[in-house]
């Protein structure tokens, strides 16, 4: 869990503590764990929906190998806190105390209507990660509350690391963070997007995927669906390619292999139709090459059997989902 068990949270650290400060943490745990005692630390925000942590020896193991590469200190980062300016300092002194609210406004009044700044960069990171964790639901489990201001909080939390990242000033905070900049801001971009449809993908339905992704820019929307519907079309091109090759072997399974076929994508077909709009080219790209592969599927098992009536639903199928006047014909 990306919050939950966040390398340094289980370290009970912010992204830039130093590595003194890490295996002083570590030593405190290892020596707790041994006589079967807890250690509570500044960082674990226990009064937000965070799970309670289990600091067995093997999260400890995984959560320092974690932070040994520089470029997991930057993933892992994005989802955390740095401790990078006076105004994270006091913002977060505020978090600490349990006072959201008091952290949110300095954090708010140092990035609202303003550009992303060598000042600043590090209160957008990290107001956006204070809201989404502010915006979990009580199930503890790194999933979100779908209630309309929920969704208003998550959207501004969503632009502000798409902001942060996109920035100039991104590879000053990777320099803050790992002394180095392990990272592209692409790659940190794409690492983001992949990890929050995930969490999103937990509890919410693609629709409301989709009516979360209205109102951002045309770049940082195209970047988000893109992520969303890539696999389920990488999963409907494989299936495909299969139903073409065992066609291509032996044309008389023309009919099983399209009813398979049909089966095999319908989930997938179902949930871009549901994300995507009518004129949405990859979307009908798609849906045409799927249903004329189905419609091949018949006509190969015809020409050798002379006998497709076991097949008419599944034309009729592969029509319902042709979105070109071409493959309709």
């Amino acid at each position: 869990m990306i919050f939950s068990q966040n390398s340094y949270r289980v370290l009970g650290v912010f992204s830039n503590s130093g590595v003194k400060e890490i295996k002083k943490n570590i030593s405190k745990l290892k020596a707790f764990s041994k006589i079967g005692k807890d250690v509570a630390f500044d960082y674990d925000l226990s009064f937000l929906n965070l799970a309670k942590i289990e600091r067995t020896d093997d999260l400890l193991r995984k959560s320092e190998n974690q932070l040994n590469l520089d470029k997991n200190k930057i993933t892992s980062s994005i989802f955390w806190f740095a401790d990078l300016s006076p105004i994270d300092s006091v913002a977060l002194a505020h978090l600490i105390k349990g006072d959201i609210s008091k952290a949110i406004d300095i954090w708010d009044k140092a990035t609202t209507s303003k550009e992303v700044s060598l000042k600043n960069y590090s209160a957008f990171n990290n107001l956006s990660t204070l809201v989404l964790l502010n915006t979990l639901d009580d199930s503890k489990t790194d999933t979100f509350k779908k209630d309309n201001d929920s969704i208003k909080q998550i959207k501004k939390a969503i632009k502000l690391k798409n902001e942060f990242i996109s920035s100039t000033f991104f590879n000053n905070y990777c320099e803050s963070i790992s002394k180095s900049t392990p990272i592209s801001s692409d790659d940190a971009q794409e690492f983001f997007t992949h990890t929050i449809l995930d969490l999103f993908n937990k509890n919410f339905s693609a629709k409301e995927l989709s009516d979360l992704f209205e109102g951002f820019d045309d770049k940082l929307k195209d970047t988000l669906n893109a992520s969303l519907t890539e696999t389920p079309i990488s999963n409907i091109k494989s299936h495909i390619d299969t139903a073409s090759n065992l066609v291509e072997k032996n044309k008389k399974s023309g009919i099983k292999a399209g009813k398979q076929l049909i089966k095999n994508t319908l989930k997938d077909i179902k949930y871009l139709k549901e994300i995507s709009s009518p004129d949405d080219f990859q979307f009908q790209s798609i849906s045409d090459k799927l249903s004329n592969q189905i419609l091949q599927c018949g006509i190969d098992c015809y020409k050798e059997t002379r006998d497709d009536q076991d097949y008419l639903s599944s034309y009729e199928y592969a029509l319902s989902i042709a979105q070109s006047e071409k493959i309709k014909d």
